[in-house]
């Protein structure tokens, strides 16, 4: 963000928040303390979603939900191998690539990474591996899960009780043809089995 937008931004922050106080040098105080590093978009999506939350702004929480916006579009995308075995070459592709995605730039725009054609099929070995999971999990998440307290759609990881990714529950396995359902108390592979009072 320029010094001229964020003048603009810092005007729009007293609108959205009636406790925000415009006072001559703010703008340049926010601008150096950390919105020089971020988009004009990014920091407009921040301020709209902590107006719908709270009163009051400080550049702490606008930075806190900018990462946090960032963050998720870059969990939405893998990054690609870099294709070079120099390692400074390949620090600065993936942190090229992990900076254009946090901007909301695809990888397959022409503004990003030159990547690899997009590869048809399950996801290969060594990315599964990379991750913790198996090829039985990836034909598990074609499916939706069935489990009650679950209910994951296909493609999405199964979540337990506290909404953190977990492995396929069994009745997932099942759905996908993996694991049969008179096996009671058998679970995932990972997860061994059940104790026998919860059986």
């Amino acid at each position: 963000m320029t010094p001229t937008e964020t003048v603009k931004f810092v005007h729009r922050l007293a609108d959205l928040f009636p406790t925000f106080r415009y006072e001559a040098g703010t703008p340049d105080a926010w601008h150096k303390a950390g919105l020089a590093f971020v988009t004009p978009a990014d920091a407009s999506a921040a301020a709209i979603n902590l107006a719908r939350r709270q009163t009051f702004i400080s550049l702490a929480d606008l930075i806190g939900e900018i990462r946090r916006i960032r963050d998720e579009r870059i969990s939405a995308e893998p990054i690609p191998d870099p294709g070079t075995a120099d390692p400074q070459l390949y620090k600065e592709r993936v942190r090229a690539a992990v900076t254009r995605l946090g901007d909301g730039y695809g990888l397959g725009t022409h503004r990003a990474l030159n990547a690899a054609p997009r590869r048809q099929g399950p996801p290969p070995a060594a990315y599964l591996q990379a991750r913790g999971r198996t090829a039985e999990d990836e034909t598990a998440r074609a499916h939706r899960c069935p489990w009650p307290p679950c209910q994951a759609h296909p493609g999405a990881s199964c979540v337990n009780p506290l909404g953190r990714p977990t492995a396929p529950h069994h009745a997932r396995l099942v759905a996908a043809g993996l694991a049969t359902p008179d096996t009671p108390g058998t679970l995932h592979p990972q997860l061994g089995t059940l104790p026998e009072e919860l059986q």
